[in-house]
């Protein structure tokens, strides 16, 4: 499992890789998971969590940074385990408690065809136990009210809802606001709003944080973001020009 420690002494560890990331912040005597992968990755995931975590398992608060299946499969599960207190996003609440959000758009045409398949199947493939958020954050939550130096904020475009958690001023977990998988890209297959998705990214890099941690795939630096945006304002120019 990687780590990473910031200035102030936080650990960040990666609890899960390969199919969804799922994230471990341990700050002093808090432990912070950041979301849960699919039904199918519990017991790897209960596995890496018992590796760094006393027994019984102590988890304060698990941020969902979105409630699409593949983050929140075992939400309800480890709420029932550990107590955890359930922060998401204020419009995905009813999402979370039907237990089904919506398969985002594509944002290329093979995506686009899977999405069409995903809306068909549904919740019986894309679903999740429901659960119910303790904690709902609409535009930001300073987490310091609960003793965290960390900060949530609002990052909507992948999907209404999406959510970022900004670590001491260091590293963003980023969810599927950026992805990690492909080389050329970090741009996301799937995205509700692409105009919203773009001016989250202008919001990450309005931090001062210099790694971006995503659902899906490797760390981003924070110059492969800069490059990415420029790379979206030169197009978007040049449609402007032509159009």
């Amino acid at each position: 499992m990687k780590h990473w420690h910031t200035k102030k002494s936080s650990t960040i560890i990666q609890i899960l890789r390969h199919r969804s990331n799922a994230w471990l912040i341990l700050q002093q005597d808090v432990c912070i998971l950041i979301d849960t992968g699919q039904a199918s990755a519990r017991k790897k995931l209960l596995n890496n969590l018992q590796n760094v975590l006393p027994n019984p398992l102590k988890i304060d608060f698990l941020v969902l940074t979105h409630t699409h299946y593949d983050h929140c499969q075992n939400a309800q599960f480890l709420k029932n385990m550990t107590g955890c207190k359930i922060i998401g996003s204020i419009y995905e609440s009813k999402s979370a408690n039907d237990g089904y959000t919506r398969i985002p758009r594509g944002t290329n045409l093979a995506t686009k065809a899977l999405t069409c398949l995903g809306r068909r199947l549904g919740k019986v493939f894309f679903g999740h136990e429901s659960f119910k958020m303790d904690i709902m954050v609409q535009k930001e939550l300073d987490m310091n009210v609960y003793g965290i130096d960390a900060k949530i904020i609002a990052c909507p475009g992948h999907s209404e809802g999406s959510i970022s958690l900004i670590i001491d001023d260091e590293f963003v977990i980023v969810g599927d606001t950026l992805f990690g998988i492909f080389k050329n890209t970090i741009f996301p297959p799937f995205a509700d709003d692409v105009l919203l998705l773009f001016q989250s990214w202008n919001k990450l890099l309005d931090t001062p944080c210099n790694t971006f941690l995503p659902g899906h795939g490797k760390a981003i630096t924070r110059e492969r973001l800069v490059e990415a945006v420029r790379l979206r304002k030169y197009k978007h120019q040049n449609e402007q020009t032509f159009s």
